[in-house]
């Protein structure tokens, strides 16, 4: 089956990669990490000669920009561990609105004016004025090593320099838009629907989707800016897994407890497919049989290692090619606070699953069929020097027609392609992309 999930996959991985025409992609893998922006993770590529601008370099940049007293100043990006030493920078809508800071006319410098920070007994001190909190400017501290398996995959396969996020929010609007390319809460009776999905729902990380409790609540933001309007965190919008089922391509989506917030298929009416709100996802009587393939680590100790991708309930043995969706626990995926710092060795682990592999099946995953796709879910909260609107939104605010400038675009995250056919036509080794993207271009 050629190019199996081509239709669906391929503007992102041909502006990434550059896949030979006659091979056969059978596989996909979308392992999707948490809070980072490529200058805050990845200030270690930029050694020597390969930062800036150029088509073969990775553009990442040591300092940032801060409008204190009417005057720019520069606030150099300070080394922290990557578990986060407790810092936690604030990443909901109202941070990035403030972090853009484009109501006073002076962008991507309003870092330093925003101090909703969790558990801070670190703090990066401005040096030129008392109270600010520049702890937003930091980047991850490689002297252990730490993150050398990310360096590795940059270096070796495929990097992106300008992916941004498609909404300017935290992880639960953004794990919708990476399923669905939308948090819009109803785009299938209303198609043009006007309002967003915005933060994280009230009842928490663990209380999200239709089978939240009946206290969750949902902000949204209109056109107009106004977040006034809270709803249940149950949508129905098609999905791109909906796009598989109709190519019948198989797909998985393997993450870590039923109604969390980086759960998304919990969050979609069709497919958590349950009678009552409390009954939990895949109790109902409809005909819908999508939440089948959503694979929990509650239920199937998959962490830290999903059993070299073959979790118990299932075998990759009679796999039959397709998109398989990993999104791991908090402890191994790049989250400051919750995290210690395990992310790039799980995701390590899971190339090499595919490197080593000895499946006896063709379509299971393997090196020679597939790709995995390492994707960051939001910015985090952490300082990234390039302006989205003036990149990736052409200096205009929304999309091409004139919706979104409520929510789009959000500042940059990683993104990194593995696979046998990533061409190696960077000095540096690997393939460096300077294709404006947003991370819910699927």
């Amino acid at each position: 089956m050629k190019f199996s999930v081509r239709i669906l996959l391929l503007a992102l991985l041909a502006t990434t990669v550059a896949v030979a025409q006659n091979q056969y992609i059978k596989n996909v893998i979308v392992v999707i990490q948490e809070n980072r922006t490529p200058d805050n993770l990845f200030q270690a590529l930029c050694t020597g000669s390969n930062c800036g601008t150029g088509s073969n370099q990775f553009n990442l940049q040591s300092y940032g920009q801060c409008l204190y007293n009417n005057s720019e100043q520069n606030v150099s990006l300070l080394p922290l561990g990557i578990e986060g030493n407790c810092a936690d920078p604030g990443h909901f809508h109202s941070d990035w609105t403030a972090m853009y800071d484009g109501a006073n006319g002076h962008y991507m410098d309003g870092a330093c004016n925003d101090s909703s920070t969790t558990c801070k007994p670190f703090k990066h001190a401005c040096t030129f004025g008392s109270g600010l909190d520049c702890t937003r400017y930091s980047y991850v501290d490689n002297t252990s090593g730490v993150i050398n398996p990310y360096l590795a995959i940059a270096q070796q396969y495929g990097w992106a320099n300008y992916m941004f996020q498609t909404n300017q929010g935290p992880s639960f609007p953004a794990h919708q838009f990476l399923l669905s390319g939308t948090s819009a809460p109803d785009s299938k009776t209303a198609p043009l629907y006007a309002d967003f999905a915005m933060d994280n729902p009230t009842s928490g990380s663990d209380d999200a989707g239709c089978a939240a409790s009946n206290g969750s609540l949902e902000t949204l933001i209109s056109p107009t800016g106004d977040t006034s309007q809270q709803i249940y965190p149950c949508f129905e919008h098609a999905t791109l897994t909906d796009l598989l089922d109709a190519a019948n391509v198989p797909w998985r989506y393997y993450s870590g407890t039923p109604k969390g917030i980086w759960t998304a298929p919990n969050a979609i009416k069709h497919i958590c497919n349950n009678d009552t709100n409390n009954d939990g996802c895949g109790t109902g009587n409809g005909s819908n049989s999508d939440w089948n393939n959503v694979f929990l680590e509650s239920d199937n100790n998959l962490a830290p290692f999903l059993n070299d991708l073959q979790p118990p309930r299932s075998s990759f043995s009679n796999w039959a090619g397709g998109v398989i969706f990993v999104v791991p626990d908090a402890v191994w995926s790049d989250h400051p606070q919750k995290g210690v710092g395990l992310g790039p060795d799980w995701v390590a682990n899971i190339v090499n699953a595919i490197g080593q592999s000895n499946c006896t099946s063709g379509n299971a995953p393997n090196w020679s069929n597939t790709a995995v796709l390492i994707v960051w879910d939001d910015w985090g909260g952490w300082y990234d020097h390039v302006n989205p609107i003036a990149t990736i939104g052409g200096g205009n605010l929304g999309y091409p027609n004139g919706t979104g400038e409520q929510y789009v675009y959000g500042f940059r995250v990683p993104l990194l392609v593995v696979s046998e056919w990533v061409n190696d036509d960077s000095p540096l080794g690997g393939h460096i992309s300077n294709v404006n993207h947003d991370s819910a271009a699927y």
